[in-house]
């Protein structure tokens, strides 16, 4: 529970962070991008939904979140069967936050086979790892797949992050 909160705190801390990164803007446009805060239900996701984007975060873990309909799917799909605890969609980009109970080298069998369409720039892996970065399609992607035991019956963490190239 306690890596649960410091990788929520890390999440926040980088969306808004992001967020700060724009230009200023006038009084009327602060006001009319205040963000909606749905709140938290024991049987769903709580969405954020702020100016330049979303944030949706499954903290019952049990129903999941769903994709965004823009996520590429075609070019870095999803491990089946993940559980997907976090989604965060920023200005055509998208973070996704996952586990599963398969094994970690099975996952990770399965990402190398789908980043042969990628170009890394930099790449690690272990026999319990694979981190990932580089380019594919029309984003540059960071991809980190670990053996993990953070969360209750499952063996291996995704973390995604996907941002169009600019």
């Amino acid at each position: 529970m306690r890596k649960k909160g410091w990788l929520l705190l890390l999440v926040i801390f980088l969306l808004f962070s992001t967020l700060a990164c724009g230009g200023s803007k006038t009084e009327k446009e602060k006001a009319s991008d205040k963000a909606a805060v749905t709140e938290n239900k024991a049987d769903s996701p709580t969405p954020v939904n702020e100016p330049q984007g979303t944030m949706k975060m499954d903290y019952d873990d049990k129903k999941g979140v769903a994709l965004p309909k823009g996520y590429p799917s075609d070019l870095l799909p999803i491990y089946e069967g993940s559980h997907i605890f976090q989604v965060i969609e920023l200005e055509g980009g998208y973070t996704i936050v996952a586990c599963t109970k398969d094994d970690v080298k099975k996952v990770m069998s399965f990402y190398e086979n789908i980043l042969t369409k990628a170009q890394p720039i930099t790449e690690t892996k272990t026999g319990e790892s694979l981190t990932s970065y580089g380019f594919i399609g029309n984003y540059t992607y960071t991809i980190d797949i670990a053996k993990s035991n953070e969360y209750e019956g499952y063996n291996t963490s995704i973390g995604i992050i996907l941002n169009p190239q600019r």
